[in-house]
């Protein structure tokens, strides 16, 4: 390009506005929570924010820092807060998903009281308060067990519940995931698995709502979204946490508009108006702050461990406005929360694209060969993989997709002669619903186990109840297991090296096994885990040892009889070090393959817990690199040579 033009080209960037800067600009970041999932903003000048780990805490509007945390309610100590709220004398409204209750809360944090409600909520999700001067403060509450979105008012008497058909595309119907109210009244529901957005009018009944507006479908491009997971309304706009385009959206009532807030975070750790995997959003066109007021948008970004605010834009959108899209360069995998080895072939899932990758671990180098489905509602696409189930020789994959409610079986080719990349390695050959597994409505199957022969065992919720599949995934047993009487909830499943059956819970933490009788799988001893903060995963090992992932506390630890043997990991970015491990699988060598999502990549340490290899889809690491090379900063810092324990603490990296 001739000079000229080239200096004509940065001068008309300069004075053309972009779309994320015409969005917002950065205001503060807090790294003060474990894992953010819901906001709330009080004008007054408090950011109150719902840390699913167990904390309810307030943070300053003006930077960000700590006012207050709580962890309990009274003498009820907080499980899961899953929604936040602020109604209109300022009193706080959360909801806890595990304790299935919706605690009132005064400004400081102390008990007020409970949202006791006129028609039982199973399990309560995200909550809304109505602002608007005719709306009498009535509170829409997304009930996760149901998938309906039930509106009621302060007192707790029932306005009724949202018909299906109002979150109904194209004959489907959509499952709500986070709700906000628009300054007039109106309702915005988010549909995360379908991509979609609506706006209810409530009229004089929610069983005589009307559907105004709706708008989405999945891509990366303006009124498209990848996960549209959390939603806010404030003057005339609408905002959404677009999860997978990692971005804030604003579009008006009707879904027009292009401006977004928000870039790709490249890097772990990004940040400065970097965001990564945003959950939720709440944005406050005037909140004081400090000694002056003016508008304010908060993002929880679990995947980071952080909440970030910015200075939201709410002008009109200019005609000449430049599209700021994310910079991509550098990112090379994601890797999600299931995985599974069956021979030398490793399976490994990416929740951006929905696609299931396909490692050959043959020769100790992994070398990615193939990759199978995409994201979609077609017999080959995925929604949400929950689980993932190999055969022992590497050829047959097993899909638990909880966002379509199917089983999808593929098949592989043999491995070649040569080791190359194949993109036509994998074809589906079946698929079957959820409610074809015979254990009752609405199930879902949160966990797959290779069983002795090489049959096909589910985890299903609620229940919970164990099914036997064979080749053709038809069920040929479905029996009850008598899960511990707690809170905990199912996260693993795994068969011993003896043929026993053990299933993790995940916090608090703890390994049960079960023996089958006629009619139950019954109980045969329990290992507490008390160490471990949140369990995600387990796989069995040879010699009668167990490898579990402990999501919260970084960290992968070996399990014998008698209870932790060794770990590795600390929070952290460095080669041995992990951020939000997801799954880990164990080869016959008793090595541990660990999926380090929040790293973007996988790790393989030793038996005796030594680091050996870090890969992704792009490059295979066999030195250790030190947290700066990772990162690709100048300063320098030791690099680490392995993964051994270390000294654990709380928060902050080590």
């Amino acid at each position: 390009m001739p000079i000229a033009l080239c200096i004509l080209a940065a001068s008309l960037a300069q004075t053309v506005p972009s779309s994320a800067a015409l969005a917002g600009t950065p205001a503060w970041e807090a790294v003060v929570v474990e894992s953010p999932v819901a906001c709330a903003i009080d004008p007054a000048g408090q950011v109150v924010v719902a840390d699913s780990s167990g904390e309810v805490v307030s943070l300053s509007a003006r930077d960000g820092s700590v006012r207050w945390r709580v962890a309990a309610v009274g003498d009820e100590a907080l499980i899961e807060p899953a929604g936040i709220a602020v109604e209109a004398g300022g009193t706080l409204l959360v909801s806890d998903a595990r304790a299935r209750r919706i605690f009132r809360l005064a400004k400081d944090g102390t008990r007020v009281g409970v949202l006791e409600v006129q028609s039982p909520i199973a399990i309560p999700g995200v909550v809304a308060v109505d602002p608007s001067p005719g709306g009498g403060g009535r509170i829409a509450i997304v009930d996760r067990a149901d998938g309906r979105v039930h509106i009621v008012l302060p007192n707790g008497q029932s306005f009724g519940r949202l018909p299906r058909e109002l979150l109904n595309v194209d004959g489907a119907v959509c499952v709500p995931t986070a709700v906000a109210f628009r300054p007039n009244g109106e309702l915005i529901v988010s549909a995360a698995e379908q991509d979609r957005v609506f706006v209810i009018d409530l009229g004089t009944g929610a069983d005589n709502a009307y559907r105004t507006a709706s708008w989405g479908g999945r891509g990366p491009f303006p009124g498209l979204f990848r996960g549209v997971s959390g939603v806010a309304a404030a003057g005339e706009w609408v905002f959404t946490a677009d999860t997978f385009n990692h971005r804030i959206c604003r579009q008006d009532a009707k879904g027009q508009g292009r401006l977004a807030y928000g870039q790709h975070a490249i890097r772990p750790r990004d940040g400065n108006g970097a965001v990564h995997y945003p959950r939720a959003v709440s944005v406050a066109e005037s909140v004081q702050r400090g000694d002056s007021t003016g508008p304010l948008a908060v993002v929880c970004e679990p995947f980071e461990r952080r909440v970030q605010a910015f200075v939201p834009g709410f002008g009109s959108e200019p005609a000449d406005m430049r599209l700021e899209l994310p910079n991509l360069d550098g990112v090379q995998s994601h890797f999600g929360g299931a995985a599974a080895l069956g021979g030398d072939r490793l399976a490994l899932h990416d929740p951006e694209s929905g696609t299931v990758v396909i490692f050959d671990m043959l020769g100790g180098t992994p070398r990615h060969v193939s990759n199978m489905s995409a994201s979609g509602a077609k017999p080959h696409e995925t929604g949400r993989i929950d689980a993932l189930w190999m055969d022992d020789r590497g050829r047959r994959v097993l899909l638990a997709d909880g966002g379509l409610r199917r089983l999808a079986l593929w098949e592989l080719t043999e491995r070649p002669k040569e080791i190359i990349f194949e993109p036509f390695m994998a074809k589906l050959v079946k698929t079957r619903p959820y409610d074809r597994l015979e254990t009752g409505p609405n199930c879902m199957v949160v966990a797959l186990a290779r069983g002795v022969g090489g049959e096909v065992l589910a985890l299903a919720q609620p229940g919970p109840h164990l099914v036997r599949l064979d080749p053709s995934l038809r069920t040929v047993e479905s029996l009850p297991i008598a899960l511990p009487d707690t809170t905990a909830q199912p996260t693993g499943l795994a068969v011993g090296s003896d043929g026993g059956v053990a299933v993790l819970l995940d916090r608090p933490a703890m390994l049960c096994f079960f023996e089958r009788t006629e009619k139950a799988w019954q109980p045969r001893g329990v290992l507490p885990l008390k160490e471990l903060r949140d369990a995600r995963s387990v796989a069995s090992l040879e010699g009668g040892e167990w490898l579990v992932t402990d999501s919260a506390g970084d960290q992968v630890v070996w399990i014998g009889s008698g209870g932790i043997i060794r770990r590795v990991g600390t929070r952290g970015v460095a080669d041995g070090q992990l951020w939000l491990p997801s799954a880990a699988v164990g080869d016959s060598q008793r090595r541990a393959i660990v999926v380090d999502s929040g790293n973007h990549r996988a790790q393989r340490f030793g038996a005796a817990g030594e680091w050996e290899m870090t890969f992704s889809l792009g490059r295979t690491y066999t030195r250790a690199r030190s947290a700066d090379e990772v990162l690709k900063v100048k300063r320098r810092t030791p690099s680490p040579t392995s993964a051994a324990p270390l000294p654990r603490g709380k928060g902050g990296e080590q």
